[in-house]
């Protein structure tokens, strides 16, 4: 197996993209799901074109490759970033782009409009469940507004379960402790 570098700098610039979308995605996702994202986030390739299901397969296999991807064992055609990178590469993404651009992309991508009425959890995917909590976590959002998601979360599934594949797996210790005053809250 390859080593796991300490960045995705030396890879070339779509596979980081490639990158950067797999992990505001976070967890668990297919192909698809990634090129949906880069297309709603409206991401180009290094020529400045729309990107194409063939460039993401292609840099998908890189990262596998350099042995940044892990392939769940028992959904075939499922996979996220290694865990040794994941934080990390999370942690760059949310310095490196407005908030609001993350959170559009990643809402678009889910059909999440967080600001019509729900009267539960409007998502039944789990992982888009998870990556809109863990961006709402690590982008500093509203005690009141992670409260109301909790709530609504809640209702649909294991509450526990979410959070800790949204803020737990793949600990960062330099993102918790950006974050140190929410996790002091008594709201989890």
């Amino acid at each position: 197996m390859a080593l796991i570098p300490k960045d995705l700098h030396s890879l070339d610039a779509d596979t980081r993209t490639v990158a950067d979308a797999m992990v505001l995605l976070w967890t668990w996702r297919p192909r698809t799901a990634v090129y949906e994202l880069i297309q709603k986030w409206g991401l180009k390739n290094h020529a400045g074109k729309a990107f194409t299901q063939m460039a993401v397969k292609d840099a998908w296999e890189q990262l596998r490759r350099a042995g940044l991807l892990v392939e769940h064992s028992r959904r075939q055609g499922y996979a996220q970033l290694h865990d040794k990178i994941r934080g990390q590469t999370y942690r760059e993404l949310l310095a490196q782009h407005p908030i609001a651009e993350l959170r559009s992309a990643l809402h678009r991508s889910a059909n999440y409009d967080p600001s019509r009425s729900h009267y539960g959890w409007p998502l039944w995917e789990d992982a888009d469940t998870i990556a809109i909590l863990r961006l709402a976590v690590f982008s500093g959002a509203p005690i009141s507004d992670l409260e109301a998601m909790q709530k609504e979360i809640s209702g649909r599934n294991d509450w526990g379960t979410i959070f800790y594949a949204a803020c737990m797996e793949a600990f960062d210790p330099v993102l918790m402790e950006s974050y140190r005053q929410f996790w002091c809250m008594s709201v989890f």
